[in-house]
Parts: structure tokens; sequence; C-alpha cells
């Protein structure tokens, strides 16, 4: 499967993305790079994602980061 890494914090812009995201992505600790989700937490029931996508960079939609940023929140 594709590694994710998923980023809770209080708020994220666009800019955050576009500027943490390749950083992230391309972190020694991934040699083969990551999929980079930045999460906030609404509420019991609602997350907010922002997706950097390896190889490919910001992206509106995915559903692996979707299901990756929902399992951290889970937790």
């Amino acid at each position: 499967g594709n590694p994710h890494c998923v980023v809770e914090r209080p708020a994220t812009s666009v800019d955050d993305v576009h500027r943490l995201g390749p950083l992230i992505e391309r972190h020694s600790n991934f040699p083969e790079r990551t999929n980079v989700q930045f999460m906030h937490v609404l509420d019991r029931s609602n997350i907010a994602i922002e997706i950097w996508e390896r190889g490919a960079g910001y992206t509106l939609a995915s559903g692996s980061s979707s299901s990756a940023a929902a399992a951290t929140a889970f937790r």
C-alpha cells in the first residue's frame, strides 16, 4: 500500500500544505517518500484534511489519504 503521514494541526491552509507537504514527503524518515495529510478534527464525527500526494503534489481527493486520516482521528 501507499505510505501515509498524518499530521494533526489546529488549522491548515493550502499555503501550509504547499510549504510543508514537499518537505515531509521527502523527509529522510521516508526513503521512498510518503503521502501527507494535514488533519484538523472538527468534532467527534467530522475531520477536515488537506492532502499532499507523493509524486503528484497538492490534490483535492484521495481515497487512501481519507482512510489514513480517518483511522488516525479514530485512534
